[in-house]
């Protein structure tokens, strides 16, 4: 994505949304979006607006995830649900891909579009960067498939219980235009018509195309007060959030905490949070070969620090116990992700909350062991 500089916000109809995505079609991207599959909101290839979950919202809360449609005829809503068990990772950092020695393995067919990616979910592919390319080592099949990304990003304008993003500085509001995270992005209003701002010159060439088929209107006083209206009540709605101040230190200091034992006696080391997570990026290299043996490759897979045998090394995992698995990750995530990738390596979407099949809630376990000790009474 490439940056120019901020121009107005233009107002466009529902049916512009349909044409966007065969725009992007059109001009030879592979678009993926939210859909409904399985009882959840996913995400998958888009041929059109029919894709999109048309009046789908969701109920989110520890352990718990729920879909419900409100059949509203009149304002067919597109984006009134929540993240859903899908990152964009899967797009960018498959689960399972096959590894070359000398070149980037398995390219994508066609670059692709991400269409309707939350804050919070710009901030996980900001941080994946700065893992797979920003540094001294870089991941060429990461790299291929980030460039010429195209990424039509959307307003928040619901949240779930489980959200926290606000805490961690990663939403609900979209970045500024000139921040070049996005390339179009889209804020749905009441009426179900949207607001759109254009992020890059690439986005402002998709939308000049768009532009011939609907004459674009600039947005209102009315309908951009009713959008910040709208991220002042998500903000203030939010219920959950980390103590951010001095967290990497006052987490190193916890090692010992005898409240990690109550954390473990709880969690079942099912490795669901790292899966769902947008930043997680463990994996594993495999020798896989076929049934004949005529030909062997290496396969990566995505892994996780809650299975034992990802720390095996000289005859026995180093992390023996679910309580030294949880400290790892959570000391990893929220506090020597700083030292090596200079942030934390949390967005606050909440997806560890809503699918963690025993309801462990991040920010209320780490409230805990962060809390201050409690002074004697005097005598």
């Amino acid at each position: 994505m490439q940056s120019s500089s901020p121009s107005r916000i233009w107002l466009v109809p529902q049916p512009a949304i349909d044409s966007l995505i065969k725009i992007l079609i059109e001009e030879n991207y592979r678009v993926v979006g939210p859909r409904v599959d399985q009882h959840a909101i996913i995400y998958d290839e888009l041929n059109s607006i029919d894709d999109l979950p048309q009046n789908w919202c969701d109920t989110q809360a520890p352990g718990l995830y729920q879909l419900s449609n409100t059949k509203d005829q009149t304002n067919k809503k597109l984006f009134q649900y929540n993240v859903g068990p899908h990152s964009w990772k899967k797009f960018l950092f498959p689960p399972i891909s096959q590894l070359s020695p000398t070149i980037p393995s398995n390219p994508p067919p066609k670059p692709l579009a991400l269409f309707g990616a939350r804050a919070c979910e710009l901030a996980a592919i900001a941080i994946q960067d700065r893992v797979f390319i920003n540094n001294q080592y870089c991941d060429p099949n990461y790299q291929l498939r980030r460039s010429n990304l195209f990424v039509v990003a959307v307003q928040c304008t619901t949240l779930a219980d489980t959200c926290f993003c606000t805490s961690m500085n990663t939403g609900p509001e979209l970045p500024p235009t000139d921040n070049n995270q996005f390339d179009i992005a889209l804020t749905e209003l009441p009426d179900a018509s949207y607001l759109l701002r254009i992020g890059s010159q690439r986005g402002q060439e998709i939308a000049n195309l768009l532009f011939k088929k609907y004459s674009p209107q600039p947005a209102s006083l009315d309908q951009l007060q009713s959008e910040k209206q709208t991220i002042a009540q998500v903000k203030s709605n939010m219920k959950r959030a980390l103590p951010t101040e001095n967290l990497k230190e006052n987490l190193l200091k916890q090692l010992q905490n005898p409240h990690w034992d109550d954390v473990a006696s709880r969690c079942l080391s099912c490795a669901n949070c790292t899966m769902v997570c947008p930043t997680c990026f463990c994996s594993s290299v495999d020798e896989v070969h076929d049934l004949t043996d005529e030909s062997i490759y290496r396969q990566r897979r995505w892994d996780s620090c809650f299975n034992p045998d990802f720390s095996h090394t000289s005859g026995a995992p180093v992390r023996n116990t679910i309580r030294a698995r949880y400290r790892q990750w959570v000391t990893h995530k929220l506090a020597t992700w700083f030292d090596q990738f200079g942030s934390s390596g949390c967005v606050g979407c909440g997806r560890c909350i809503t699918w963690c099949p025993v309801g462990i809630d991040l920010t209320a376990e780490v409230a805990k062991l962060v809390a201050p000790t409690p002074e004697p009474n005097a005598p």
